[in-house]
């Protein structure tokens, strides 16, 4: 369990998500770039063990209308649910082992489908933030519109 207003910066950022992410954290008028590369990166979630995305093998693969995902998060001191994301494989590895399989998902994809959750992006070992649903949506307003 963690608390993501309590992380600390203790590592390298790993890509530019990383890095547009520890920029945006001083200003919240830098939070631009971030939300940018938030949306059209991949960002890397856990799914539970018995969730259709568990049963995956490697490569891409289209998950069916009406499969259920359910992805692996926190419980927040406070008793709050979350979902964890990760910027790179490597932070998933941190928080739920080398052996966690874990998907690959655009993170415009991501934040439709979890408008209504609480997410940590990163909630260990680096700086991490946590969204809750008027963030997500919020982020998911001020994105332009998709193309085609």
């Amino acid at each position: 369990m963690t608390d993501a207003l309590n992380l600390a910066f203790t590592d390298s950022p790993l890509n530019p998500l990383e890095v547009a992410l520890n920029d945006s954290l001083a200003p919240p008028a830098d939070m631009g770039l971030f939300e940018a590369l938030l949306l059209g990166e991949d960002l890397f979630a856990v799914p539970q063990p018995d969730s259709v995305g568990a049963g995956l093998s490697e490569g891409a693969q289209m998950i069916s209308p009406g499969q259920e995902l359910i992805l692996r998060g926190l419980r927040m001191k406070d008793g709050r649910d979350t979902v964890a994301l990760f910027t790179d494989p490597q932070r998933v590895a941190q928080v739920f082992g080398a052996d966690a399989a874990f998907i690959a998902i655009q993170g415009r994809h991501l934040f439709e489908l979890l408008q209504d959750a609480v997410i940590l992006i990163n909630p260990a070992g680096g700086r991490g933030v946590m969204m809750n649903p008027d963030q997500i949506r919020a982020i998911l307003a001020r994105a332009p519109a998709r193309m085609g």
